[in-house]
This record gives structure tokens, C-alpha cells and sequence, in this order.
């Protein structure tokens, strides 16, 4: 699933503390170990007349926040497209939007503005590094 969410912190894997109840000797069951968060990964985009970095380079197979922060008030930047992930994303004038994008395989995938005036690319690579077929 594709969706925006306002800016806040990013904290994975936090564990909490055994209560005081418990014992020192028991275990905790199987259903009660804290999950390990999935593998994830962040990149930052600024929009500011432009997209910086027109290029974003991610790893394939691994689920991303695509944290876009929106520098100016112009008309032409208040929307995020990707065509080919169906995303379609407001941007606040002067904040950050946080879009968590799903696992993508190997690709290139085009993201607008909203009226196709601002153009980038994700470029996604095994391992991060991308390399034109």
C-alpha cells in the first residue's frame, strides 16, 4: 500500500523493558519476542523550482520513505506524481511529506508534479546501484 503520512519520527525495532513481574528465570513465548521491524529505506527529495536530486537511487526489493520536502509555494509543486505506482501525493508549501512506497523491482519509475512541468526518476538497482540496461 501507497501512502503519505505527516512528518514523524522514524523509530524501528524499539523493545520494551521486561515488567517487573516477570522472573528473571522464565522466558518470554514465542508470541511475546519483540519483532524485528522489516528492512526498510529513506531517501530525501527537495522540490524547489526543480526536483533535487532529479535522480533518486534505490535498492529493489526493499520497502522506502521517499521524504519530499516542499520549498516554495508554487502552484506547479503541489502535487507528487508517479504514474506507475498510482501515487498521487499533496505537498504542503514549506513542509515534508513522507510517502512510504512498497518494495519495487528493478526499474526506472517517472514521478511529475501535477502538471507534468517538474520531472525525476527513481531509479531502482539491486543493491542501490542502478545501471541502464
Amino acid at each position: 500500500m501507497i501512502r503519505p503520512r505527516a512528518l514523524t519520527a522514524w523509530v524501528s525495532g524499539a523493545v520494551q523493558a521486561p515488567s517487573a513481574s516477570s522472573s528473571p528465570r522464565s522466558s518470554p513465548s514465542r508470541g511475546d519476542r519483540p519483532r524485528a521491524a522489516p528492512p526498510s529505506q529513506r531517501a530525501e527529495l527537495t522540490v524547489c523550482g526543480s526536483y533535487f536530486p532529479q535522480v533518486v537511487t534505490l535498492a529493489a526489493g526493499v520497502p522506502t520513505v521517499l521524504s519530499v520536502h516542499r520549498q516554495e509555494g508554487s502552484w506547479c509543486s503541489e502535487q507528487l506524481h508517479i504514474p506507475e505506482l498510482g501515487v498521487v501525493v499533496d505537498l504542503p508549501c514549506f513542509e515534508r511529506t513522507e510517502i512510504e512506497l512498497p518494495a519495487l523491482p528493478v526499474g526506472c519509475y517517472e514521478f511529475t508534479c501535477g502538471m507534468e512541468m517538474l520531472h525525476g526518476t527513481l531509479a531502482v538497482g539491486e543493491s542501490g546501484v542502478f545501471s541502464e540496461p
